[in-house]
């Protein structure tokens, strides 16, 4: 697998909660989606987010729970 050999980064390339390439791109608005997504399917360790995702407290519950496995991986 690619990952035992090198790091995956994930990077938003809009904000969930907040898209500016068009709300399709991202109908769950909660970047927790992508996190999960590129940790399940490629075990990406690394994710880029957008700070107005990042001050979203309505996200905060989800992003400490993928704060907690990502840093467990270490």
């Amino acid at each position: 697998m690619v990952s035992d050999d090198t790091y995956i980064m994930f990077q938003a390339l809009t904000s969930w909660t907040s898209p500016f390439t068009g709300v399709d791109k991202v109908t769950s608005g909660n970047p927790a989606t992508g996190i999960e997504l590129g940790y399940t399917n490629y075990e990406a360790r690394y994710y880029e987010l957008y700070i107005s995702d990042i001050d979203n407290e309505s996200l905060w519950n989800d992003m400490r729970t993928w704060s907690t496995v990502l840093l467990n991986e270490q």
